[in-house]
């Protein structure tokens, strides 16, 4: 890793609520600078991860929507059992990525394991928040016949921190 990777990470300025330092030096160890992110869910993280990679979000917040500069926004609506999968398939024809981050939507987001033929899959996977959602990330990695590692990420914030802090988990 080099020494602006190491700086970056070793000053992240986010807490609990978005992707953690865990999640950005793990991206940073398995993902060469200039590859193409897919994020389901996108927040301050994706503004500080733009720096290095091409973000592309998914986003049915319209809080969230064209929020930052220099990322690429796709809208699709979502409800109780999560993003409408169908009009996301042919809005994700011909896109590329190298990773994929699911850290959204905020309800159903565990029914993209309902629709994994519609999604690349074949890259590497973070799931944020495993602590909450753990049993669908394991799920996912059984479906696509991928290994997986849980990692329990330092106490960093009011939230999740008084409970051990947050899990991400690496699949691939």
């Amino acid at each position: 890793m080099n020494e602006f990777a190491n700086y970056i990470i070793n000053n992240w300025p986010l807490d609990d609520w978005s992707i953690n330092v865990e999640v950005f030096q793990k991206i940073v160890e398995i993902l060469p600078f200039g590859s193409t992110i897919l994020e389901f869910g996108s927040g301050a993280s994706s503004n500080i991860l733009k720096q290095f990679y091409k973000i592309i979000s998914i986003e049915d917040n319209k809080d969230f929507l064209n929020k930052y500069e220099g990322i690429e926004y796709i809208y699709i609506d979502s409800d109780k059992q999560g993003y409408d999968f169908i009009k996301l398939k042919e809005k994700l024809t011909n896109v590329n990525y190298q990773l994929l981050i699911v850290d959204g939507p905020n309800d159903g987001r565990e029914n993209i394991n309902n629709y994994l033929d519609i999604i690349d899959t074949n890259c590497l996977i973070i799931w944020d928040d495993t602590q909450v959602y753990e049993k669908y990330a394991i799920e996912m990695a059984n479906k696509l016949n991928k290994t997986y590692t849980t990692i329990n990420c330092k106490p960093n914030g009011d939230f999740w921190g008084p409970l051990g802090g947050k899990k991400f988990t690496l699949i691939q």
